[in-house]
C-alpha cells in the first residue's frame, strides 16, 4: 500500500493509527458493517451446525446441505448465496466468506475436511475444491478457483488460484 493511501486510511475515524491483528480488524469490520437481520439469521442457523462459535452471522440466501458437518468458530461471517455442499468444512475464529463462494466435493477425496484458518478471507465468487486448506491470515480473491492448499498470510488468486503476494499484515512491508 503506498504511503498516501496509507496515511488517508488512517485519518477515518474507525480506523485505528496502527495495524491490528488480522483478527481484531476483521471482527471490528464485521460489527460496524452487518445489518441486525444477518445477525438474526446467524442466531436463528447456529444451533444446526456441529459446532459454531459466538457472533455467527449469516447473509440471505446461503445453503449448507449438511450443517451437522460444518464446524464454525467465533466471528465467522457466511455471505450472501455461499453454496456449501454435504462436506466436512472447518472455519476457525473470525474468518469472511464472502458472497456467492462455492465449496465443491472432489471424487478423490470424500471425506476429506475443507479448512479455513483464523482470520482468512474468501472474496466473492471464489470456488473451493474439497479437501484444501487455507492459510491463517490469507485473502483468497474474487473469482478465484483454490484447488491446493493455501499458506498462511499471502494472497492468491486466479484460476487455478496461486500466490500473488506474501505479507506479513502485523507491518507494513510486504
Amino acid at each position: 500500500m503506498n504511503n498516501k493511501l496509507t496515511n488517508d486510511l488512517r485519518l477515518h475515524p474507525h480506523l485505528p493509527d496502527h495495524e491490528p491483528e488480522p483478527h481484531a480488524f476483521m471482527k471490528r469490520f464485521m460489527e460496524m458493517t452487518l445489518s441486525i437481520a444477518c445477525k438474526a439469521r446467524g442466531l436463528r442457523l447456529a444451533p444446526h451446525f456441529a459446532a459454531c462459535g459466538e457472533g455467527f452471522t449469516a447473509d440471505f440466501g446461503a445453503v449448507v446441505v449438511n450443517p451437522k458437518s460444518v464446524r464454525l468458530g467465533d466471528g465467522v461471517y457466511l455471505g450472501r448465496y455461499v453454496h456449501i455442499p454435504d462436506i466436512p468444512l472447518i472455519v476457525e475464529d473470525h474468518v469472511l466468506i464472502g458472497p456467492y463462494v462455492t465449496f465443491v466435493t472432489s471424487a478423490d477425496h470424500p471425506a476429506a475436511a475443507t479448512v479455513l484458518r483464523e482470520g482468512c478471507w474468501l472474496a466473492a465468487h471464489v470456488t473451493l475444491r474439497q479437501g484444501v486448506t487455507i492459510g491463517a491470515g490469507s485473502t483468497v480473491a474474487a473469482g478465484s478457483y483454490v484447488l491446493e492448499d493455501v499458506p498462511d498470510r499471502v494472497l492468491v488468486g486466479g484460476n487455478p488460484a496461486a500466490i500473488l503476494k506474501s505479507y506479513d499484515r502485523r507491518s507494513s512491508s510486504p
